[in-house]
């Protein structure tokens, strides 16, 4: 088999003909990210879609292609209908959105130069946060083969055994006749090999003392290499290579719609957030994208993915890095739209991925699925909820830093009240914010977003002090987004820079395995801790009460032991002779195991407004030159930093330092 990529195709926009790569995003073509183009600061109401538009390519194929008896052009992550024509003659059309789809140009490829031209309809499509143009595509290519191909590769796994694993592998594409059989080969972590024939496209693997893939924190994230020849007589004529991983999830009963998602009858604690697959605004993921996103994901000590329905999944590359750092995915499947549509998308886009062992789970919203679809995911826990907000946690807004505004923001639209900014929030909300009884009033837009940034990071840690104390280990925090579609006020982790925003590093303490947390009545303390691994947690606790000027007043530790999948009171206890004053007093708290700290936190007696910080004695230190330089700051006291540097683009208010460090 031979697959062609085709990587440039150019369009007409205007009186310009506009060259543009694959992946492929209209407002991206347009140099959203560059100057002159659409900007992301502007309103919704602005963006003007054309009705259709038209995108061309030159294919020369390689002088074998022409000489295979079949030849398809693929086109993957398709965002709105499309119809493909090669050298004038039309090919194959869809009547919606497709994560995949194929046409045969065997009677229309000829060798030499060769026209493709593919036409987006975008009629009654309407611009949304999370996709402001239906006209992008992810993948285009022309692939040439004989007798057969591999297409999708359906691949499950069942315990038939208290130390043995059945593997099942399918090609429904392919047809075992005429000459054609297929063999698999199965390599395991620590290099034990199984063979296998398939027959009528099907086959099965019994893997005994199977080495299971667990989410991270959980265990390791064992996977098997599986290989698939396909052969004409004695001669490969198509070969696919992909790692599964044993993976057996079930959802138990629980207090809610969604119950408990388990694995290996283990319940999974899942923490994580919204991610938007097919983000017209953001570039579309590659590997490289793909790996920077997950790899922040793992350091913030996530495990989890929600795929928020949208018909557009992310790439093979996405789902193979969550396979090898352990983080699940979950799928909405939104059920009010056309059913058939629905339907199709996830027998194209979903049903593929699912000897993926991440992916976890697909929730139903918007209506109860029909039996076909149950069937078609019987071997992935299936759960029906009215909305997938029901289980998320949607966190007040933030702003990026000045730098991302003034970058991406239209002039004039400054302003915390100005139409850019009240597209993300509301009059009420920045009323409310601005006369917190928490924090002082705010004289500029960087303060404003440094305000309403702390403000994000507190309700953050609130709520995951709730779920670990008191929901069970297999309970779950779900942020309502990942990353920004829009520069201006978002919930989102990151800013439209890749920048980490304060609630990055709150998920970093909130969402760690090992977890500590207090909470008080006036000076009486409760301290809890919650263990969400197999093993149990051995270490030392110890807590600190410190005055404004950074003395100590009181301090107490002891060993500690925090058993498996468990949460528990550590201690209460009364500090009233250790507080002199309400106001200028401080706790941490921390547990370490040997020299490394596994969580900490702080407790003021009284609300952040009302506390009598000292003047915390900054100190400076500016070294190298003036174009590469460091700037280190170190204080007495400092729970919390603001840096803005006048002059340049650069600030640090997105940024919470490490207490007392």
């Amino acid at each position: 088999m031979i697959k062609q990529e085709i990587n440039q195709i150019y369009f007409n926009v205007g009186e310009k003909t506009i060259e543009s790569g694959i992946p492929f995003s209209y407002f991206n073509a347009l140099g959203a990210w560059g100057e002159g183009g659409v900007h992301y600061g502007t309103n919704l109401k602005e963006v003007n879609n054309p009705e259709a538009l038209t995108v061309c390519a030159e294919l020369v194929p390689v002088p074998t292609v022409t000489a295979h008896e079949f030849l398809e052009i693929r086109l993957v992550n398709v965002m709105a209908p499309v119809r493909v024509e090669l050298n004038g003659r039309v090919v194959g059309k869809t009547e919606h959105g497709v994560p995949y789809c194929a046409f045969d140009v065997s009677n229309s490829l000829t060798d030499g130069a060769n026209k493709l031209k593919i036409t987006f309809d975008g009629k009654g499509f309407v611009p949304s946060v999370q996709c402001l143009s239906p006209f992008a595509l992810s993948g285009l290519s022309l692939v040439a083969y004989n007798r057969a191909s591999i297409g999708a590769v359906l691949v499950e796994s069942e315990a038939v055994g208290p130390n043995l694993v059945r593997l099942s592998v399918e090609l429904p594409g392919v047809k075992a006749e005429g000459g054609i059989r297929a063999v698999c080969t199965l390599v395991s972590p620590g290099g034990r090999v199984y063979f296998v024939g398939m027959v009528g496209g099907r086959g099965a693997i019994d893997i005994t003392a199977p080495n299971l893939w667990w989410p991270r924190g959980l265990g390791v994230q064992n996977l098997y290499k599986l290989t698939v020849n396909l052969y004409f007589e004695n001669e490969i004529i198509d070969s696919r290579d992909i790692m599964v991983g044993l993976a057996h999830y079930s959802a138990s009963a629980g207090n809610d719609k969604l119950g408990n998602l388990e694995i290996h009858g283990v319940p999974i604690f899942a923490r994580g957030a919204c991610y938007f697959a097919a983000d017209a605004l953001c570039k579309l993921d590659d590997g490289g994208d793909a790996r920077k996103l997950l790899d922040k994901l793992v350091a913030a000590r996530f495990n989890t993915v929600v795929i928020r329905n949208s018909g557009v999944y992310p790439t093979e590359q996405f789902y193979s890095l969550c396979d090898a750092l352990g983080i699940t995915v979950w799928h909405e499947v939104d059920l009010s739209g056309n059913l058939q549509r629905i339907t199709e998308e996830v027998r194209v886009g979903l049903l593929p991925r699912l000897y993926h062992p991440s992916v976890a789970l697909t929730v139903f919203t918007g209506g109860t699925p029909t039996q076909a679809l149950l069937e078609m995911l019987n071997q992935k826990p299936s759960v029906t909820v009215e909305y997938l907000d029901d289980f998320t946690c949607t966190l007040p807004v933030t702003i990026p830093a000045p730098s991302t505004l003034s970058r991406f923001v239209p002039k004039g639209h400054y302003d915390i009240f100005s139409p850019t900014m009240e597209l993300r929030t509301s009059l009420t909300d920045n009323r409310e914010m601005i006369s917190s009884a928490n924090y002082r009033y705010p004289s500029g837009l960087s303060e404003i977003g440094y305000v309403q940034a702390m403000s994000a990071y507190d309700a953050l840690v609130n709520c995951a002090d709730g779920l670990r104390r008191h929901g069970a280990v297999s309970g779950r925090i779900i942020l309502s987004d990942l990353k920004d579609a829009l520069p201006m006020l978002s919930p989102a982790l990151f800013d439209v820079l890749n920048v980490p925003k304060p609630s990055y590093f709150a998920v970093q303490r909130a969402f760690s395995d090992i977890y500590i947390s207090a909470v008080n009545n006036g000076t009486r303390v409760t301290f809890f801790a919650s263990n969400a691994t197999r093993n149990d947690y051995f270490g030392s606790f110890s807590y600190t009460v410190l005055n404004s000027l950074g003395g100590v007043s009181f301090q107490d530790g002891f060993e500690i032991t925090v058993p498996a999948l468990t949460q528990c009171e550590i201690l209460t206890v009364e500090l009233e002779e250790a507080v002199d004053n309400v106001n200028s007093s401080l706790l941490i708290y921390k547990l370490t195991e040997g020299f490394a700290t596994s969580s900490q936190g702080t407790l003021m007696f009284t609300s952040a407004k009302g506390f009598e910080f000292e003047e915390p004695k900054i100190i400076k230190n500016l070294s190298g030159s003036s174009t590469d330089f460091i700037l280190s700051l170190s204080s007495q006291l400092a729970v919390r930093v603001f840096v803005e540097v006048e002059g340049l683009d650069a600030g640090a208010d997105d940024y919470m330092t490490k207490p007392f460090e």
